[in-house]
């Protein structure tokens, strides 16, 4: 298990926290309006492959396959700290605002702006299936990074994953953040499924 302590010294201020605020209101606003555009009929479930489980796309491909759990398409999700908020972010409160600023420093360590991947799945039944196995098969692609955050005013553990797979009664919502993240046209394949160019000699 991978377990590391981080010490913040510096506090986010109160001007800091009312931008990050501001921020994060706008993006639930263009969530909620591109959910309200959405059919009634969801289109296809999906999951997103962080930037920890994009280093082991390969292995994760293999197992959703042997899962039977089928990808039809495949979106690019750009600068994954900010998008990655409004999908575990439920509140608006100082507190979960601060650790929301927590992650996203944290990913920016490892990742810098890196990249995300939406994978959408076939349909109902791949997602039941994904459901089934998520919490082991995303420790399976890459172990969770886990870090014990000691800051002045809050000591708390972060936990980064390879995959995020919504729960069902969340599933509409986080569609249209991803729906609002991913204006270009999909693609008809997962781009992370093709083949991919070998890195010079």
């Amino acid at each position: 298990m991978r377990f590391e302590i981080l010490r913040m010294d510096a506090r986010l201020s109160r001007v800091e926290l009312a931008a990050f605020r501001r921020r994060f209101v706008a993006d639930l606003a263009r969530a909620h309006l591109s959910r309200s555009a959405l059919p009634e009929r969801a289109p296809k479930p999906f999951l997103v492959v962080t930037p920890l489980g994009m280093e082991h796309w390969e292995l994760l491909a293999r197992r959703l396959a042997e899962e039977r759990i089928h990808v039809r398409e495949c979106r690019r999700l750009p600068g994954w700290p900010e998008v990655s908020t409004p999908l575990y972010v439920r509140a608006l409160d100082g507190e979960r605002l601060f650790k929301a600023w927590v992650f996203e420093a944290l990913w920016r360590m490892r990742y810098h702006s890196g990249h995300a991947e939406v994978w959408f799945l076939a349909g109902l039944r791949d997602y039941r299936r994904l459901l089934k196995i998520k919490r082991a098969l995303r420790e399976e692609i890459a172990e969770s990074l886990r870090t014990k955050i000691v800051t002045p005013g809050a000591i708390f553990h972060a936990h980064l994953h390879s995959i995020h797979a919504p729960e069902p009664a969340d599933w509409r919502a986080d569609l249209g953040w991803i729906s609002a993240c991913t204006q270009q046209p999909p693609n008809t394949e997962p781009t992370s499924l093709r083949p991919r160019a070998a890195a010079p000699a």
